[in-house]
């Protein structure tokens, strides 16, 4: 064997070798980042308590079915109704893993309202988002569409 005929025989054999690896790699990633179903289905939302005081804890019950093993992501921010104006009140990102032990059960989400919240009809805007591979963990997350759960906050003064 040549030195040439080496060289044409390994080179072929890198070009066979790259492109399996490579159609490896693609089938591999087209394969987990077409995973994208929503990982949980909700069956119901109800708000426990309506009317809110300044300084009181909303609490709301979210009936779920979790469909798939997932990092759950929910950023929160109180919005007044009544004054569209006012900047939202941002609350800490809840994260978690799937909570099967509330799977098809009512899962109690307790939120505190602040004491400057302005009086009137008001909303939780709720931006869920999930990671359910490796793609979505490190690059990027699902997202669905916000929920909005209103609720009302009386014009009695703040308690002390």
């Amino acid at each position: 064997m040549t030195v040439r005929t080496f060289d044409r025989w390994l080179n072929r054999t890198l070009h066979v070798a790259g492109g399996i690896a490579f159609l490896f790699l693609a089938s591999l990633l087209s394969f987990t980042a077409g995973d994208w179903r929503w990982p949980y289905v909700v069956q119901s939302i109800d708000v426990v308590t309506d009317r809110v005081p300044r300084g009181g804890t909303l609490t709301v019950i979210a009936v779920r079915t979790y469909l798939d093993d997932c990092d759950l992501f929910f950023a929160r921010q109180i919005e007044s109704v009544a004054n569209p104006g006012e900047p939202p009140i941002i609350l800490p990102e809840e994260r978690t893993s799937t909570p099967w032990r509330f799977n098809g059960r009512g899962q109690a989400i307790h939120i505190a309202i602040p004491f400057d919240m302005a009086c009137g009809s008001a909303q939780i805007r709720t931006k869920p988002s999930a990671a359910c591979n490796w793609v979505q963990r490190h690059i990027w997350r699902q997202h669905a569409r916000d929920a909005l759960t209103p609720f009302e906050v009386p014009c009695e003064p703040a308690p002390n």
